[in-house]
């Protein structure tokens, strides 16, 4: 791709052209395929890959992974070939990382965006309602055994607390006769771990 003459890009100091990419976001437009329209509302502002990593606290390789699963995409490329991502795709990235957080299947989180992208309609608001009520329930269920597994670990930690401060004179020995980790009262993360 050539350049119009007169350009104002800023020489690096090697005396070649610095790349667009190395600013934090770049006003374009970006070219989409024809029958391929902009959101309305959408933003006209675009953001390189590295403003995707540091905005949504990630790596370049879980930006490419989620953009290769098909549930973010670059809206194109600059001159150099690096991509240009609509800033609402970080707000996107950003989503997905919390789903997978959360403990979400890559499959699920695309359903949950597909479903969004449907064309809006009773039914289809309909849909994404069930299936988020669903999500909703076993989101209930995972924050219920994190509370119990959180309990069950700091009661642990209190019994461990017994053996860091044990005093007994005859040292390791005395660990193997000791029932503080394998009594039935001991947590029973205690027995396992």
């Amino acid at each position: 791709m050539g350049e119009a003459e007169g350009s104002t890009k800023p020489k690096c100091p090697d005396g070649a052209r610095c790349e667009e990419d190395a600013l934090t976001s770049i006003k374009a437009t970006p070219k989409r395929p024809a029958g391929r329209r902009r959101k309305a509302g959408s933003h006209d502002q675009l953001i390189t890959l590295k403003s995707m990593v540091d905005g949504a606290g990630t790596t370049p390789r879980a930006v490419r992974f989620y953009e290769a699963e098909k549930l973010i995409s670059a809206a194109q490329r600059s001159s150099g070939g690096h991509r240009l991502f609509d800033e609402g795709e970080l707000d996107k990235l950003k989503l997905i990382i919390d789903l997978r957080a959360c403990g979400f299947s890559i499959d699920e989180i695309r359903e949950l965006l597909a479903a969004r992208q449907t064309s809006p309609s009773k039914e289809s608001a309909m849909a994404l309602q069930t299936l988020l009520s669903h999500h909703i329930n076993g989101l209930k269920r995972k924050l219920a055994l994190i509370t119990e597994l959180g309990r069950e670990f700091q009661s642990a930690i209190v019994t461990l607390d017994r053996c860091a401060t044990c005093d007994d004179p005859r040292g390791k020995e005395a660990c193997a006769s000791c029932d503080v980790l394998t009594s039935r009262t001991a947590p029973r993360c205690m027995r396992f771990l």
